[in-house]
């Protein structure tokens, strides 16, 4: 029985765990769809409220119910126009994560 709650609760800790690996590697470089095709749609989103134009923070949860899960809050730098006048989507800035249902400081 013990075998079995251990072998649970490693299986719980890689779920939990296998978005952080992914937002390591694509902080810089994945854009807004990307991520959200990745993590699912976002629980919340809203504008930056810094001035920067185009940027967004979005709200990823995974898991359902708290405390067993994990919001990722996710900051996305505002499209650039370039020289050819194409246009880049947000890109992933910067992400952090807090356990859900719990106040974030």
């Amino acid at each position: 029985m013990k075998l079995i709650l251990i072998a649970v609760v490693i299986a719980f800790v890689i779920y939990m765990a296998l978005p952080s690996y992914f937002l390591e590697k694509a902080a810089g470089r994945e854009t807004l769809e990307g991520v959200t095709e990745r993590l699912g749609q976002p629980l919340h989103s809203k504008l930056k409220q810094d001035g920067s134009v185009g940027s967004v923070v979005n709200t990823y949860r995974v898991g359902s119910q708290p405390p067993l899960c994990a919001d990722y809050i996710i900051t996305f730098d505002g499209s650039k126009v370039l020289s050819d006048g194409a246009t880049l989507k947000p890109i992933m800035h910067d992400w952090t994560w807090k356990w859900c249902g719990l106040p974030w400081p």
